[in-house]
């Protein structure tokens, strides 16, 4: 079944599919949520486990943890990090960006990597995190021998960089991540063939992402202008029974919009828009933002809460009006069937909006026994006390 969740609800979600779903074939694995913790648990590296020990599984940290330290404070200027029972509970940020990259005495995991770049945006932007790591890699690449063919510091940055664009690829809409990229991965071409492809596959698939996006934002600025002729020209208002007069088909399609749009929200967007930030920090968090999904998806739910409104009130009869609020009750049920919460709570927003309460006479209606099944829920959603009535109104 369908799932979606009410606004606002900050959860970790899996990066944007390669491409823009339609309305009609969104697939659900795209939505699969991805909850890595920043620091799993550590394993000994390969050649201290037992032949019958089998490999670790979840999302941890491989890396072989130094003398555990009876101190918990960390110098911000070191790269220090403190372990507990194997286990990172502290460190500087240098030492934690050092861990990004893979060396003889750990490897890491793509949790780690997701869980570091998502959280360190609120220390750091994510074109300096980049700048940092570059830096590590051209000290990686002077420690080599001049006659050495070894590419493996190319070999692990191009992997980073890789993950990097796969889970977060809005970052790279920044001009200078852009710029340390292509420094990056030309160097690295130029080292092998083999660098040469797996810089090619990256480019590609960033650049798909970031159209689909651009594509995605082009259709919302669409939808938005059509909206604006709508509400200028009366000739285009239309009575939505009279485009569609299915409670069932009507929950599908709002499901489907839902999916779509929460598809195209990238995991960093939340620490974006919801972190409580300092005045005096809280330009450096507007820089950092390149993308307005959220927004647009708190946009859609109240649109959807007014229309519901106003469908009601610009009936004159009574009877259209009645008609009208068994229409979204059993849609809202309906939408509540697919686990489509979302809409769910913005029809229950528009149905309990003082305009439609004003009409004592069209509330009071008497209701068929069916549609008494989703009054408890929607009564409740909107009682005053409620999270939800707070969280809307407020």
């Amino acid at each position: 079944s369908l799932s979606l969740f009410p606004l606002p609800l900050p959860l970790p979600l899996s990066p944007p599919s390669p491409s823009l779903p339609s309305l009609s074939s969104i697939s659900l694995s795209s939505l699969s949520l991805i909850q890595p913790s920043l620091f799993g648990h550590f394993v000994p590296p390969p050649e201290t486990r037992s032949p019958d020990s089998t490999p670790q599984t979840s999302t941890s940290l491989l890396l072989s943890p130094p003398p555990p330290s009876s101190s918990s404070s960390v110098d911000p200027n070191s790269e220090e990090v403190v372990y507990k029972d194997g286990v990172v509970v502290a460190g500087s940020l240098d030492g934690l960006i050092s861990l990004l990259l893979p060396s003889q005495t750990h490897q890491i995991e793509q949790s780690y990597v997701f869980a570091f770049v998502l959280c360190s945006r609120l220390f750091i932007q994510p074109h300096q995190l980049l700048g940092r790591v570059t830096k590590i890699f051209s000290s990686l690449q002077k420690q080599q021998p001049s006659s050495s063919t070894d590419s493996g510091p190319a070999n692990k940055i191009v992997e980073l960089l890789s993950e990097w664009a796969e889970m977060f690829p809005y970052d790279f809409r920044d001009e200078r991540m852009m710029r340390s990229l292509k420094d990056v991965t030309q160097h690295c071409a130029s080292l092998s063939p083999e660098l040469r492809r797996l810089v090619g596959q990256l480019q590609a698939a960033l650049v798909k992402k970031l159209s689909v996006l651009d594509k995605y934002e082009h259709i919302l600025a669409q939808v938005n202008a059509v909206s604006m002729e709508r509400l200028i020209n009366p000739k285009t208002q239309v009575n939505i029974l009279s485009v569609c007069d299915s409670p069932q088909e009507l929950a599908q399609q709002l499901t489907h919009i839902e999916l779509e749009r929460l598809n195209n929200i990238g995991p960093e967007e939340f620490i974006q828009t919801f972190v409580r930030c300092p005045e005096e920090t809280e330009p450096l968090y507007r820089d950092m933002k390149k993308t307005s999904n959220i927004e647009a998806y708190v946009e859609w739910f109240n649109r959807l809460s007014y229309l519901v409104a106003t469908e009601i009130c610009v009936s004159d009869k009574k009877r259209n009006r009645a008609k009208l609020l068994e229409f979204f009750l059993d849609t809202a049920a309906e939408c509540r069937k697919l686990n489509n919460f979302n809409s769910f709570m913005a029809i229950s927003a528009g149905l309990f909006m003082s305009p439609v309460t004003r009409l004592k006479r069209t509330v009071r209606s008497p209701l068929p026994l069916s549609l008494s099944l989703s009054l408890p829920p929607l009564l409740f959603v909107s009682e005053i006390k409620s999270q939800f009535f707070k969280t809307s109104y407020n």
